[in-house]
Parts: C-alpha cells; sequence; structure tokens
C-alpha cells in the first residue's frame, strides 16, 4: 500500500475527510515554498477545522430557520 493510499486510510479512520481531500495540494505548496513540517501540519489541521466550523455553522443556521 502506498503512502497516500495510507495516509487516506487513516483520515478515514480519525474522520478527517478534508485533509483526505486537500494533502496532495497543500503537500504540493509546502515542498514549493519550503515550508517547515510544523507549518504543513498546522494548514492541515487549520483546513480541517475550518470546514468542520462552516458545516457546522451551517447545520445550525438550517435548524434555526
Amino acid at each position: 500500500m502506498e503512502i497516500e493510499a495510507k495516509i487516506g486510510s487513516l483520515c478515514q479512520a480519525l474522520k478527517l475527510p478534508h485533509i483526505a481531500e486537500e494533502f496532495h495540494g497543500i503537500a504540493a505548496t509546502a515542498a514549493k515554498e519550503n515550508w517547515q513540517y510544523i507549518q504543513f501540519l498546522h494548514e492541515l489541521l487549520q483546513l480541517e477545522y475550518e470546514r468542520k466550523m462552516d458545516r457546522s455553522i451551517k447545520t445550525l443556521t438550517k435548524f434555526a430557520s
């Protein structure tokens, strides 16, 4: 099993779907811009957090209507 498939499986198991979808693009940007590992990790986690918060807000707004 290649590393990308393993990352996808781990993200699925940990319920991190947005990281699974976007890590390739963010990794490419990180490599191109010579990010430190901690910055790469921060970007991945920030993305997941923002997408989950957006979904929560949409769901709560829908229920409030």
